[in-house]
C-alpha cells in the first residue's frame, strides 16, 4: 500500500475513533492538560467503589476520608496491595531506576499512585506486565529527546522535577467540563512539580504519541512559567481572524476547517491546513501537542512514518517556529546538528 495512501487511512480511522469513542466513554484517543491556582489541595480517599453519572462523578460508597494530597513515595516492597503479572517488582524497580538515572524523571507506579489527581479519579494498576510495557514505551520515547532534554528543565528554575503517574482508568469528577476517561493528562499546579499521568491499564492506551502529546504540555508549562512562551507571535502563524476555542466541552463538534479532515485536504488541496486535527483548535497547547505526537510519536516504532499534513507549509511553518523556540530557549551546545523532531520534518 502506498505510503501516503496509508497515511491517509490512519488518520481517517483515528478520526473514526474519536467519534465513536466518546458515545462509549472511552479513553483510547482522548487527551487532557489542566493549569491551577495555588490552593490547599485535598483529595477524598476512596473507601470502595466508584461511579460516574450524569457527567459527575460520584461514588459508590459513602465511607471517605478527607486527606491531605502528598506527593511521598510508597516503596514497592512495602505495598499492601498484591502485584499481578509476569514480571517481578524487582524487575520494575530497576527499570524505574534506570529511567531517573537516564533521564532525570521520576516514575510513580502501583500503590505509589494518588487516587485522585485535583479533577480526575485514578484507579490503581498493579499488572506489573502493564507497568514494564508502559516503562519500556517511556524509555523508547524519551529516548528521543537530547539526553539533557528533562533535565534542564528541572534546573531552569521552574520544575523541580518531573513525576510520571502509571495509573489505571481515569475519572474525570466532571465529565462536562474535563473530557471522559482521559488517557494521560498533565498538570502544572504551580508547586514545581510536572505532574504526568497515564492510564496503562491492558497496555491499550500506552504509546509513544501519547508520551511525546502530554510531554509537549510539560515542555510548553515550562517556557509559559517561566515566561519564555510568546503567544502573540504563535497567533501570527495561525489564519486570519481564527481564535481557539478554550473548551474541551464538544470539542468533536468543531468544525474540520483548517485541518487535515477537511474536504480541501481530503481531495490532495494542502495550502489551507493549520491545524492536525479539530482537537488542536480547542487549546494552543493541544495544536503544538497533536501537531508534536503526529510527527514524533508515531515514529517510534515506525521510522517510515509519513503524513502528508507536514507538507503543508502552515503546518510546516508553525514546527519550524516552536523548533527554533526551543532551541533558543534551551542550550543545545551538546545536541548535534538535528534532533529527532527536527529529523523528521525533514522529510518532508
Amino acid at each position: 500500500m502506498n505510503t501516503k495512501f496509508k497515511s491517509y487511512m490512519k488518520r481517517i480511522v483515528t478520526c473514526l475513533l474519536v467519534v465513536c469513542i466518546v458515545g462509549m466513554s472511552s479513553s483510547c484517543t482522548f487527551y487532557a492538560n489542566y493549569s491551577y491556582e495555588d490552593e490547599d489541595y485535598k483529595f477524598l480517599q476512596k473507601g470502595s467503589g466508584s461511579g460516574v453519572n450524569n457527567g459527575v462523578y460520584t461514588p459508590s460508597s459513602s465511607v471517605y476520608e478527607d486527606v491531605t494530597i502528598s506527593d511521598e513515595d510508597t516503596s514497592l516492597a512495602d505495598a499492601e496491595t498484591s502485584y499481578a503479572g509476569t514480571q517481578t517488582l524487582d524487575s520494575v524497580s530497576v527499570y524505574i531506576d534506570e529511567i531517573y538515572d537516564r533521564f532525570g524523571i521520576v516514575v510513580k507506579v502501583g500503590e505509589s499512585v494518588p487516587t485522585v489527581f485535583l479533577d480526575y479519579v485514578s484507579e490503581i494498576n498493579t499488572n506489573t506486565d502493564d507497568i514494564l510495557h508502559a516503562l519500556e514505551v517511556l524509555e523508547d520515547t524519551f529516548s528521543l529527546y537530547p539526553d539533557d532534554f528533562f533535565r534542564q528543565m528541572c534546573d531552569g528554575g521552574y520544575y523541580d522535577e518531573i513525576i510520571v503517574y502509571l495509573a489505571g482508568n481515569l475519572y474525570p469528577k466532571d465529565s462536562t467540563t474535563h473530557i471522559s476517561d482521559a488517557s494521560g493528562f498533565t498538570i502544572d499546579d504551580y508547586s514545581g512539580i510536572s505532574k504526568v499521568v497515564f492510564n496503562i491499564n491492558d497496555g491499550l492506551y500506552m504509546e509513544p504519541n501519547l508520551v511525546v502529546h502530554e510531554f509537549t504540555h510539560v515542555i510548553d508549562y515550562y517556557f509559559i512559567g517561566t515566561g519564555y512562551w510568546n503567544e502573540e507571535a504563535w497567533n501570527v502563524l495561525n489564519p486570519s481572524g481564527f481564535s481557539y476555542v478554550e473548551s474541551y466541552s464538544g470539542f468533536t463538534s468543531i468544525d474540520t476547517e483548517y485541518t487535515s479532515f477537511s474536504d480541501e485536504f481530503i481531495n490532495g488541496i494542502n495550502d489551507n491546513v493549520y491545524f492536525y486535527s479539530q482537537y488542536g483548535k480547542t487549546f494552543s497547547l493541544e495544536d503544538r501537542a497533536t501537531l508534536m505526537e503526529a510527527l514524533l510519536g508515531y515514529s517510534v516504532y515506525n521510522p517510515d512514518n509519513y503524513d502528508r499534513v507536514f507538507e503543508c507549509k502552515h503546518v510546516n511553518a508553525k514546527l519550524d517556529y516552536y523548533f527554533n523556540f526551543i532551541r533558543e530557549v534551551f542550550d543545545d551546545s551538546s545536541w548535534g546538528e538535528m534532533t529527532a523532531w527536527e529529523k523528521e520534518l525533514e522529510k518532508y
